[in-house]
Formats: C-alpha cells, sequence, structure tokens
C-alpha cells in the first residue's frame, strides 16, 4: 500500500473530502419508440412503510441509518417513486420541490424555483443492478414528473462514478460543475462557503 493510501486510510475518521457533479435536465416528452416496460413505478405513500423498511433490512448494509433516512424523508413528505417488479420492492428514488427543505440544497448550492424537482437517493438491490432496472426506473420517473407539471430536474452524482454520470446524461441531463464537501470528525460538513451539522443531512 502506498504512503499516501496509508495516510488517506488513518484520517478516514478525522477528514473526509467527497467530489460530486450537480446535474440538470430539462423535462420534456421523450419522442419515439420506447423500451418494453418492466417494472411498476408507483408514487410513495405511508401504505409503503413497511415494504421500505423489509427492503432495507434485506438490501442495506447500515440498516439502522438507513432507516432513519427513510423515516426522515417520509415525515417531511418527500416525494418518491417505489419500482416494482412483479409486486416486488427492488428499488426507489427520492424528490423534493422548491417548497419542500432539503439540507443537500444549501449543501450543494441548489436553488428551486417553481417547476424544479431535486432527485436523491436512488436505490436498486444489487441483486437487480446491471440490468437496466435504473434506466427504467429513471426513465418513468421523469415522465411522471414531466405529467405532473415538472419542468427541469437536478441531481447529484459521485465524480468518480463515471456510469452514473454517463446514465443521466443520457437522458439530456447537464453537468453544472463540480461541488466539494469537506466532512469533519463526521459531525460538521463544508461545503459552498457554509458549514452544516453531519447530523442535519443524514439524518
Amino acid at each position: 500500500m502506498s504512503l499516501r493510501a496509508v495516510l488517506r486510510e488513518a484520517l478516514v475518521p478525522v477528514y473526509r473530502k467527497d467530489r460530486l457533479m450537480l446535474l440538470c435536465k430539462e423535462l420534456k416528452a421523450e419522442t419515439g419508440p420506447g423500451s418494453p416496460r418492466r417494472l411498476e413505478v408507483v408514487a410513495i405513500g405511508p401504505e409503503h412503510r413497511d415494504q421500505l423498511e423489509q427492503f432495507i433490512r434485506e438490501h442495506h448494509r447500515d440498516v439502522p441509518l438507513s432507516l432513519r433516512m427513510i423515516n426522515t424523508w417520509m415525515k417531511n413528505q418527500y416525494g418518491g417513486h417505489l419500482a416494482l417488479l412483479n409486486n416486488q420492492v427492488i428499488g426507489y428514488r427520492w424528490w423534493v420541490t422548491h417548497t419542500m427543505y432539503h439540507p443537500h440544497l444549501k449543501l450543494y448550492g441548489i436553488s428551486l424555483r417553481e417547476g424544479d424537482v431535486y432527485a436523491f437517493g436512488l436505490h436498486i438491490a444489487r441483486p437487480f443492478r446491471l440490468q437496466g432496472y435504473a434506466r427504467e426506473l429513471l426513465e418513468i420517473s421523469q415522465e411522471l414528473l414531466l405529467k405532473h407539471g415538472y419542468k427541469r430536474l437536478y441531481n447529484v452524482a459521485h465524480l468518480s462514478n463515471i456510469p452514473a454520470r454517463q446514465l443521466h446524461q443520457s437522458f439530456g441531463a447537464k453537468e453544472l460543475g463540480e461541488r466539494v464537501t469537506l466532512t469533519f470528525f463526521s459531525l460538521v460538513i463544508y461545503s459552498q462557503g457554509k458549514w452544516l451539522l453531519t447530523k442535519q443531512v443524514y439524518s
């Protein structure tokens, strides 16, 4: 292991640097024949809580953290879409509008206006990855957002996650610029000239 790698690993409990790319897509009706649909995508509501919690227990690594995040998102009545395959939950995605608060907006310097949506928390269960389900969920989710009158969609992807960035770009998303966050002692985060408590972002 190189000296740089050793130092990076030693500093993880103290300091973490994340580099992300902010993307934006103008929502519009797609032309041309679409691919066959395998998923049913529905709006997440209180009636889906048990299904979501079971999904998290089966497919997430940090179950307590993921359950806290899901509970926070549902408590705040964020929008969301659930991906079902043969009535089985295989993934989800969340979003907020200009009337909702989400700490990522301040963290990444996003100013939503009427008609804008910020999407986050995209997750497809590991056994269903690399089979086109993420693309299908994004495609249907965007169609549903457009149907409900939304015009612009923002999201972020890790700078090093080239497949995710390419996936969003294939839908017409434009990269708006890098966002760097610095986390110290897992307690505070610095980004875009602002400080936030970690619990404000991840709980």
